[in-house]
């Protein structure tokens, strides 16, 4: 149960900083996040 909150805290973060950066960089925001998400 705790796994999954923290798993569930962890999206809602992801959602907010995908809204944040279209706001702020639009049309950016996928190559940012694909670069975020790439990580080895």
């Amino acid at each position: 149960m705790a796994v999954e909150n923290l798993i569930t805290k962890y999206r809602l973060k992801k959602n907010k900083l995908k809204i944040y950066l279209e706001e702020r960089f639009p049309g950016e925001t996928i190559d940012i996040m694909a670069s975020l998400t790439r990580r080895p």
